[in-house]
Formats: structure tokens, C-alpha cells, sequence
């Protein structure tokens, strides 16, 4: 018994070091992403929260907005929107009110987590070799991760937000999310290559 309190103490204390740890490079990361980020062959926006009535609020416009930015300004020849069937067809419409083709557009409508983000958009664009992720600050440490785990070679992250800081409670929530993303990245890659059909355990990411 003593052993087994043992144990569990120790792999506790050692969760609780790398979310310490994860939480830190999350908050110190932040500052480094810069707005000007280079030439990639698809911009890739995730979405953030719904859309309420039809309407963009919050971490959605704002990421829609800057990847709209970048798509005006010619940094990619494709762009796509990856989130929810109706969150990622607002997104599409408002990237064709300001001014990107339609043509140009790709949509991801079944993703409920970022790792589905990265999967399903890995699917969506099969031979794109580098794309450029917009999220938030906070979020990019484990967005572009996760693209990376998805299988795109080159993954630039460009922040939704102007700021140069990253919310410590928002560092902090991700630090939690990062072991957990992680985790489950293994437990679908490790099945995947047993020979587990991927619709089977797509939900291991949700």
C-alpha cells in the first residue's frame, strides 16, 4: 500500500512539475511570434469560440481577421478554416466579404479539438508541404504541435492577438492542456500504426 502511495505521489509531483514547466515555456513562447511571418504555401485558421446568432464574437473574428490580413497581403495561395460546420462556414464567408476568392478557400467542418484541427486539415490539404497557423498567442505552442505531429514539415505560427504578452491564466490552462494533448497524440499514433482504422479513433482527439 505504502508502495503504491509511493508511486502515485511521484507520478503526481511529476504532472505537476511539467505543467509548472509547460506553463513557463507557454507564457515565455507567447512573446515570440511575430505578425510578420513568411511566404507559406496555406494559412490555416482555427477557429475559437461559436458563433452566437449568426454573429462573430470574441477569439473568432479575431483570428478570422488575421488570417484575412494575411491572405490579402499574399502570403499564402490557400486558405483554410477548420472548427465546426457552421463556425468554419461563417469563417468562409467573411474571408469572401473582404476580398479572398472563394476558389481559394478550403473548409474543415468536423473538428471539435485542436488535434482535429491538425488531422483533418493534414487531410484537407494532403500535399502542402508549410502553413502558417492563426491563433492566439496562447494557443500556438500547442496549435503548431500539433500541426507538426499532423505531418506538415514547416509550421509557422502568427498570433490573432497584437499583444506581446500571453494571459498567465490562459499560460496556465495550457500547461495542462499540453501533457493531456500530447498523451492522446501518442495513444491515436501508437494505435494508428497497429492497424486501427483512423474513423475509429479520431475520437480519442475530440
Amino acid at each position: 500500500m505504502r508502495r503504491l502511495f509511493r508511486v502515485t505521489a511521484a507520478l503526481l509531483a511529476a504532472f505537476v512539475i511539467f505543467v509548472g514547466l509547460a506553463t513557463a515555456a507557454v507564457f515565455m513562447m507567447g512573446a515570440r511570434y511575430a505578425l510578420d511571418t513568411p511566404q507559406t504555401d496555406a494559412i490555416v485558421i482555427l477557429s475559437g469560440n461559436f458563433v452566437a446568432r449568426g454573429l462573430f464574437v470574441g477569439e473568432t473574428r479575431e483570428r478570422t481577421e488575421a488570417g484575412l490580413a494575411l491572405a490579402l497581403a499574399g502570403r499564402a495561395p490557400v486558405v483554410a478554416v477548420t472548427g465546426g460546420d457552421v463556425t468554419a462556414g461563417k469563417m468562409a464567408d467573411e474571408l469572401v466579404t473582404g476580398g479572398v476568392p472563394s476558389d481559394a478557400i478550403l473548409i474543415e467542418p468536423a473538428a471539435t479539438s485542436t488535434l482535429q484541427n491538425a488531422l483533418y486539415t493534414r487531410e484537407l490539404l494532403p500535399g502542402v508541404r508549410s502553413v502558417t497557423v492563426v491563433t492566439h498567442r496562447y494557443h500556438l505552442p500547442r496549435a503548431v504541435a500539433s500541426f507538426q505531429w499532423a505531418g506538415f514539415p514547416v509550421v509557422y505560427g502568427h498570433p490573432a492577438d497584437k499583444s506581446g504578452r500571453t494571459d498567465l491564466r490562459r499560460a496556465f490552462s495550457e500547461g495542462v492542456k499540453l501533457p493531456l494533448n500530447a498523451a492522446r497524440a501518442a495513444a491515436f499514433s501508437m494505435l494508428e500504426t497497429a492497424g486501427v482504422p483512423r474513423a475509429r479513433i479520431a475520437g480519442l482527439l475530440g
